[in-house]
C-alpha cells in the first residue's frame, strides 16, 4: 500500500462521511468499495476490511482481525504522534485524525479495541493512550448492555489510558 495521499478517487462512503482521502486505503473504482488493510503491531498485513458504498462492512474470508488495526496516517506518523488515539471504525478515526492533525488508529469494532490498545501501549509505552469510545446508548436501551462504552473502558484500563466518549 502506498503512503501517498490522493492515489485514489473518493467513494460514495467517503463522501457520505465527509472524509478526506488518507494514505494506505484503496478503492475499487468499479464497485466503489473501500479497501482498508488491517495490520498487527509489527506491521504485518493480516486482513482487509471492505466497505461498500452503502456502508456495509466485511473482512477478507478466513483472515485475522483480533489485535489488528489500521493506522490513519500511517505507521511512520504514528511513531511521531504525541499520543495514541484509538477508536472503533475507520470513518470515526479518519475524522479524528483530521481534527487532531496526527495519526489515529481504527480497531474496526468495540470487541477489538482492548487488544489493539494493549498491543500499541506495549509497543509505545511512553505515549499516553486515549480511547475514543462509542457510547452505544441505543443498544443499552434495547438490550441492557453498552458494548462500546464497556470495551472502551476495558481498553483504557489495559493501556493505562483514558476513555472519552465524543458526542
Amino acid at each position: 500500500f502506498a503512503e501517498l495521499p490522493g492515489d485514489r478517487a473518493a467513494t460514495p462512503y467517503d463522501v457520505s462521511k465527509g472524509l478526506q482521502l488518507h494514505a494506505g486505503v484503496r478503492a475499487n473504482a468499479q464497485t466503489q468499495t473501500l479497501h482498508i488493510p488491517a495490520f498487527d503491531v509489527n506491521g504485518k498485513h493480516w486482513s482487509t476490511q471492505y466497505v461498500q458504498a452503502d456502508g456495509r462492512k466485511r473482512f477478507a474470508k478466513d483472515s485475522r482481525k483480533e489485535g489488528c488495526f489500521h493506522v490513519v496516517g500511517g505507521f511512520a506518523e504514528l511513531a511521531k504522534a504525541p499520543a495514541l488515539i484509538i477508536g472503533e471504525g475507520y470513518s470515526t478515526m479518519a475524522t479524528a485524525r483530521q481534527a487532531v492533525g496526527f495519526a489515529t488508529v481504527a480497531a474496526f469494532d468495540s470487541g477489538n479495541v482492548p487488544a489493539v490498545a494493549a498491543a500499541l501501549h506495549q509497543r509505545f509505552p511512553e505515549k499516553p493512550v486515549v480511547i475514543l469510545g462509542d457510547d452505544d446508548r441505543h443498544v443499552m436501551q434495547q438490550y441492557g448492555r453498552n458494548p462500546g462504552r464497556a470495551k472502551a473502558e476495558e481498553a483504557a484500563a489495559l493501556s493505562n489510558g483514558k476513555a472519552i466518549f465524543p458526542i
